[in-house]
């Protein structure tokens, strides 16, 4: 997607410099154009470059890094008529419902409807947009901050004796001596001014859970994820997948290749290992290209610690699973691409995890439907964040279509009955299995049995050997 950030001096010094460092430590999420807005002011250039030859006073403002996938549009962009800046990050796949029908940009839409009273129209905001957000806005006198109710795209704030800042990551943060940052709250704000750093509640999965229908049928689920992949392929001529051969990349491969004539699959794992093997198969059965990285023994310790360095923390089963979608990543951008899909999120939502069988035989299917709101809501904290980060090491758009809000709808209020059948179902998400079988997939496919990544690439064992 895109790198933001914003600072704001309690000193009153100027912060276009700090800025400046923020863009420099960011560029990898972006660097087909940067931009910095302080005081009312912006400067942008397709090259960093050009923007140390440029300054700008005042205490307080906003930077942009952009990935370019759907237009070439550099920000920070101005709300109509005011002083005031907006820096995104993500996509807006309705933004001419949400903007109006002339736009042909899907930030631009952003400040068109927040524009008369950003507080109160907010919360509007994000029951409406569908797809990704992380914002940053310059306002009058203040820095404002927002993330969208999932909490696909990141953002970190924090402070110390000089500066208050936010940043799409915590590195860049700590590289100003920001040594703790703090992630802002899927569906929360932050605003930024001299009186001090103030968070809010604006519109969280529990506000999202109140628009979710009381019924949901196989057929509107599937109605409704094609029109999440149609979004995020609109436009697009050639994308990856994270592909296992598994019954969610499976679908999602189906899908998009339908919309996107060049798509291409990426798999990892050791050589032999079961991802490698039935990928291939699988991929054959679709009709489809894949690209298949054997990692080799020796290089384990090498990609371990480009991971963590990624990562920034050790956690050693995050590493197992960061350390596969790293190498695909890594040959995606090699193969020039700009977009990549998975299928993150079925697992949450579809009664992927053998605890769902543990709470089915406790509490029933209440329990169940619990603790799916429960993974969703921490989906933020692990999954999304090490998505994000090893995605954006490579300059590589991820996109989920499960987590589109129109589909978690219509998932949300599909019966528990319909994912997982008994305490004794090994198999679970039957309604994703359902979806394969409206696409075309064959039973081998959509009957295969879950196994994580981490064990499916042969990563996990190896690795726990070097630590």
């Amino acid at each position: 997607m895109c790198g933001i950030g914003g600072v704001f001096s309690k000193t009153g010094k100027d912060v276009y410099p700090v800025l400046l460092d923020l863009l420099f430590s960011q560029r990898h999420r972006g660097s087909d154009g940067f931009g910095i807005s302080v005081g009312g002011k912006t400067v942008k250039s397709e090259k960093i470059a050009a923007l140390q030859g440029s300054f700008l006073s005042g205490h307080f403002g906003i930077c942009h890094s952009l990935l370019s996938v759907t237009g070439h549009q550099i920000q920070p962009i101005e709300f109509p008529g005011k002083k005031t800046s907006l820096a995104h990050n993500g996509q807006i796949y309705n933004f001419r419902e949400i903007g109006g029908a002339d736009l042909s940009n899907d930030s631009e839409s952003i400040p068109l409807f927040l524009s008369g009273n950003i507080g109160k129209k907010l919360a509007l905001f994000m029951k409406k947009a569908a797809g990704s957000f992380a914002c940053g806005i310059s306002d009058k006198n203040h820095l404002l901050a927002f993330r969208d109710p999932v909490g696909i795209k990141p953002l970190w704030f924090g402070e110390n004796s000089e500066i208050f800042a936010f940043a799409s990551e915590p590195s860049a943060l700590k590289k100003l001596n920001i040594n703790f940052p703090l992630p802002l709250l899927p569906g929360h704000s932050v605003k930024i001014s001299k009186k001090g750093v103030f968070g809010k509640k604006v519109f969280d999965l529990n506000d999202f859970k109140k628009t979710v229908p009381k019924k949901s049928t196989i057929e509107s689920l599937h109605d409704s994820f094609l029109r999440a992949v149609d979004f995020r392929t609109s436009g697009q001529k050639k994308c990856g997948v994270f592909f296992s051969g598994g019954v969610d990349s499976s679908v999602i491969a189906k899908a998009v290749s339908g919309r996107v004539s060049e798509t291409v699959l990426f798999t990892a794992g050791l050589a032999g290992s079961d991802d490698i093997v039935f990928a291939d198969k699988a991929a054959g059965m679709l009709g489809l290209r894949l690209v298949a990285c054997e990692i080799q023994k020796d290089e384990l310790p090498g990609l371990s610690l480009q991971v963590l360095s990624a990562l920034g923390h050790f956690d050693l089963m995050q590493l197992g699973i960061a350390l596969p979608i790293f190498v695909c990543a890594r040959e995606a951008k090699k193969h020039g691409l700009k977009v990549v899909f998975s299928g993150q999120g079925s697992d949450e939502i579809f009664c992927g995890y053998s605890s769902c069988q543990k709470a089915l035989e406790s509490g029933g299917e209440k329990a169940v439907q619990a603790q799916i709101w429960a993974a969703l809501s921490q989906m933020w904290s692990r999954n999304l964040f090490r998505e994000d980060i090893v995605s954006m090491h490579f300059s590589l758009e991820h996109r989920l279509p499960f987590l589109d809000l129109g589909f978690l709808r219509q998932a949300m209020a599909l019966p528990v009955s319909e994912k997982i059948l008994s305490p004794d179902d090994n198999l679970r998400k039957h309604a994703v299995r359902k979806i394969a079988a409206k696409l075309g997939l064959p039973n081998e496919i959509t009957e295969r049995q879950k196994k994580a990544v981490q064990y499916g690439s042969g990563v996990q064992k190896e690795i726990a050997k070097l630590f």
